[in-house]
This record gives C-alpha cells, structure tokens and sequence, in this order.
C-alpha cells in the first residue's frame, strides 16, 4: 500500500474499472443537487448524531460529495479519503471508532487538522455490485454506533443506490426520447410521478382519500441476469399492481419506485389494497422472456384526515415520506394519516426557519416569577425561551428545542436567553434579586464558565444573582470533566441548581459531590401531594427538604398550583416556589 503525506493511501479495488464505468453511465459526477438525497443525508446524521454526513462518490482521483450535511467542501483527493478505504470491502460498512489508533488514518489530515474523529461509511452498490462511493458519517471525538444504528445506515445506503440508478435511468429514457418531457416511464408506459399529480391536480380528492409508495426489490438477484432492471420485469410488477388496485386509483413511477392515488379509499381500504399486492407478489412474477422473479414489498400508506382538504401531491409526498420511514426502520409498512401528516408539516416548518430564528430576531424571553414563602415576596423570575414563529406563532420550548439541540444550534439560544435575562435584571424590568436560566447539556463545555463570566462582567450585575438551571440530561454525576466545570462556574460567582429533581436518577448522594447550591423539586412530586397518595409524598418532600438542608442546598418547589400545596411545602421547610398560583410564564409587561 502506497504511503501519501495523510498516512496509507487507499488500494485499487479489483472491479475498479467496472466500478468507475458504473459511476460514469450513471451521471451523478456531473448532476446538480438531488433533494431526496439531501434528505436521506440529513436523515443519516440525525439516526448517527452526528454533526456531519455525507453521500461521496468515489471517483478515480477524488472523492466527490454529492449531498453533505455540516461540511462546505464538495470534493476531497481520493488518497486521503476514507471512503476510499470503504470500498474496497462491498459487502460490509467499515467503523473506524478511533482514527489516531488506526495506522490507515493517524497522520491524516482530516484527522491531525480536520474533523474526522469517528468515521462509519456503508457501500453504495449498484445493480452489478460494484461499489461507487459510501454514506458515511463523521464526529469529531471517538465514539461507536449500535447495531440499530449501523442497520439504518445501511437501508439508507441501499435507499441512496436505488435514487441514483433511478436518475441515471430516467436520463437515458428522455435522451432516447429526444429530450421529451419524460411525462412517461419508458420501462412500464406509466406516468412519471409528477405528470400523475399534474393530471390531478384540477380533481378534487374526495374526503379520506390515501396514497400509497411502493418498492419492490428482488429476492436472491441473479448478477448475471437482469433481473427487476428490465423493462420486462417492471412491467410484469406493473400490471401485478393495478390488477390489485382499485378501479379508480391511478398509478405512476417515481424513482425506482410506484406510487397510486387512491381517491376515496380510506387508510383502512388503502391499507388492504397494500396488503394483495404484497400477496399477489409473493409468487413468482414471470417476464416476458419467461424468467421467474421473486420480489418483496415495501410500502408507505398516506391518508387525509376527517374533513382534511388534501391534494393528490399532499398525499403521494406524504406516502413518499412514509416509504422512507418503512425503509429507515426496517419494517413492511409505514402509514401517515391525517394527523400526523399535520404534526409532521409543523415539523418540517420549525426546523426549516430554526437556524436563523436568533439572527432574525424571533425570539423572546418570558419570565416566571420565584417566590419567598410565606411572605409571598417576588424574590427573581426563571428565564423561559419563547419563539414567535412567523408562521406558527408563539412556540414553547418543547416544540423547538430539542430540534435545535439536533441541529446544533442550542449553545446560541441559551446564550441569547442569558444575555437578554441579565440585561433585563441589571436594568430592573424583573422583579426581585436575581433570574435563574435553564441550560442545555450541549452548553455544558469547558468554554462555559468564561462565557458566564464575561456576560455577567458585561451586564454589570452580581455574580450570585445568575442561576443556572442544569436538567440530569447533564449527566453530572459520572463526568468528572463536568464538575470540573460546574466548580468553575462558582468560582464566578454564579449559582448552580438542579432542575426537575426528584423525576430522574440523581440522589442526594450524588448531590455530595457537586458544587450546586440549590435543587428544584420536580413538580410530579407536588402534584401528588393534592392526590390519594398525599401523606407519602409528604414524607418524601419532608425527607428531600432535611437531607438538602444538611448540605447546605437551598430547595424550591417547582409547579405550585394551589393553596393548599404552598401551604404543605411551606410546612415542610421549603422556603422558594414558583407555579401557576403565583404567576404564568409571560412577558415583562405581564410577568
């Protein structure tokens, strides 16, 4: 193996010729950008978490990215590239947990100066088994995937060789047509996917009408045949289809796979016309060369909802979406139906406008008042991210967060929220002596505490009246870099209080070891002191508020909702509480 400057560059593999000649009849160096595989990357890096993926394509000289997430390149030399590695194995994914103990990889730049920590890349393979580039995915720290992770990976990679010989295909139809439009499949006669919606799009869909996406792979494919690559086959699976399919449906290819509306069928009749065509291509499927075939199916089902106004393109998109859902999971069927086709367009509208919601100005930060028992007196305000979505209005963090805990883009949000809660203290637009602000685990870094000191230097405020809420996601009480980081918090000045305890798995044993001073009943504990159960839960809020006192931890009851519980957590010794009794999460103006 020939040594480069990046350590050991990659063998030839033994098909290369007919590897590179695949790569070339297919096109995909010289096409544009592909959405569907923009979002099977995307998909790749949310199943993997991690902040980069990529679809490359392994050329003679150079690796070229064809859809990427969370790297601006779009091609490396090929004798660096890992997936140059990749390769030269088809048949299974290559895991490098840890570049620097790999001789392959240790002096390479993408590990001594780049970003490459972790690497795993599945094989892309065409209908002839050569292996034209991988999907990969990249971190930049050790680390591994686990069994279920690694077996999406590599239904996405098949989903990705099927895309891409799809388009090659497509292609070669419209130059054999003389550049027509390519409104007709050339393999089965059928419209093409969008000439499908097009012709319906002036129909209306009567209610709880459905759509269905359907791929059919061979089973124990022959290389040396065609097999569901001829025009032969596909129409054999094609008329198996519509034989199975209701009068009214009309059917149409999209991508290397069928899709079919389906107009007045409901999820449960959609469902079952799924189920005969699995039937029916259960037995062999006869060419028209007389080859038998046997192929299994894979489908996702969309149905409108009750009263749903959907279009044929809402409901072949939806069932496109459902397909890839079966296919990532690993199961036969998928279904969306009226109501989770809102919850994911509501989805899709958050994370589309997240990235730049702190740029634009879009969010807010309400405030929820802490108060002193028994006097009752306002003593600070808890720091509550809030998003004015320009579509969906008003957001809560649970509907954002976590999105943007994926995208990593959190650190900025809760800096923001910082900033903006010790600016509104210093000014005096909140009430009382201090403002608590949650955290996620993603901020926790070892950069955290000169950021918290330089904003509170900054707002020109007292260290201590700064309170940062960490949640058990922190994982605090088996990473000593963690505490090591909390102690540098407090030695700014600032407070650390534990939210939501009593929900999760951190005791107060724990609590012995970590430089916090305050910790939050969970608001579950509270809830059940109204309840059946109440004379226990007592017992516990009693115990939590002595152990706490005996180290010297402040404790707040979190979620207070009526007299009667402030009066009981007041008499267990809790002295700080927040909750709907005392006031809502809002604005300054109505905080």
């Amino acid at each position: 193996m020939d040594l480069v400057p990046g350590g050991q560059a990659p063998a030839l593999p033994a098909d290369e010729v007919e590897r590179l000649a695949d790569l070339r009849e297919m096109g995909a160096l010289d096409s544009g950008s592909d959405p569907d595989l923009d979002s099977l990357v995307d998909l790749a890096s949310l199943i993997a978490d991690t902040p980069i993926a990529l679809l490359s394509l392994v050329d003679a000289e150079e690796q070229v990215f064809k859809a990427a997430v969370g790297l601006d390149v779009d091609r490396l030399p090929r004798e660096t590239s890992f997936c140059g590695h990749a390769i030269l194995d088809p048949s299974t994914p290559m895991v490098i947990e840890d570049p620097t103990q790999d001789p392959r990889f240790a002096d390479n730049p993408l590990v001594t100066d780049g970003p490459v920590g972790f690497y795993a890349g599945v094989p892309i393979l065409t209908s002839q088994g050569h292996a034209i580039g991988t999907l990969c995915v990249v971190d930049d720290a050790p680390r591994d995937l686990n069994d279920r992770q690694m077996a999406a990976l590599s239904r996405l990679a098949a989903q990705a060789a099927g895309i891409l010989e799809s388009r090659a295909r497509d292609d070669a139809a419209r130059r054999q047509a003389g550049g027509a439009s390519g409104d007709i499949d050339s393999q089965t006669g059928l419209p093409m996917r969008d000439a499908l919606v097009a012709s319906l799009a002036d129909t209306p869909m009567p209610g709880l009408s459905s759509a269905v996406a359907l791929r059919v792979d061979e089973i124990d494919a022959n290389a040396g045949r065609a097999g569901l690559m001829s025009d032969g086959a596909l129409q054999a699976v094609a008329r198996a289809i519509c034989a199975c399919l209701p009068d009214a449906a009309r059917l149409g290819r999209s991508f290397g796979t069928f899709v079919a509306v389906l107009p007045g069928a409901d999820g449960a009749a959609a469902r079952g016309a799924v189920a005969t065509i699995r039937n029916r291509l259960r037995g062999a499927i006869l060419t028209g060369d007389r080859v038998s075939l046997h192929v299994a199916l894979t489908a996702g089902v969309s149905t409108a909802g009750h009263g749903v106004a959907a279009t044929a393109g809402d409901l072949v998109e939806a069932a496109e979406d459902a397909l890839q859902d079966a296919e990532t999971f690993g199961i036969t069927c998928f279904v969306i139906d009226g109501d989770s086709r809102a919850t994911r367009a509501r989805t899709a509208a958050i994370r589309s406008a997240l990235g730049t919601a702190v740029t634009a100005g879009q969010l807010v930060v309400h405030y929820q008042p802490i108060v002193e028992l028994p006097s009752r007196a306002v003593v600070g305000a808890e720091a509550l991210a809030r998003w004015r979505h320009p579509d969906l209005g008003l957001l809560t963090p649970d509907e954002f967060i976590p999105f943007a805990e994926d995208m990593g883009i959190i650190q900025e949000i809760d800096r923001y929220v910082m900033r903006r809660a010790l600016d509104d203290l210093a000014t005096g637009r909140i009430a009382g002596r201090e403002v608590s602000v949650n955290l996620s685990p993603a901020s926790v870094r070892a950069s955290l505490p000169d950021v918290v000191a330089s904003d509170i230097r900054e707002a020109r405020v007292t260290p201590a009246s700064l309170v940062l809420e960490l949640t058990e996601g922190v994982r605090f009480d088996r990473d000593p870099d963690v505490i090591e980081i909390l102690r540098a918090i407090g030695a700014t000045g600032a407070r650390v209080a534990i939210d939501d305890f009593g929900a999760g798995t951190t005791s107060l044993a724990h609590l012995r070891a970590l430089p916090v001073s305050r910790v939050k009943l969970d608001r579950s504990l509270i809830a059940d002191l109204a309840g059946p159960d109440a004379e226990r839960a007592r017992v516990v809020v009693r115990t939590l508020v002595e152990l706490a006192g005996h180290l010297g931890l402040e404790v707040l009851a979190e979620g207070v909702e009526e007299e009667a519980q402030a009066q009981v957590v007041q008499d267990q010794g809790v002295r700080l509480a927040q909750g709907y009794l005392f006031g809502r999460p809002g604005p300054l103006h109505t905080a």
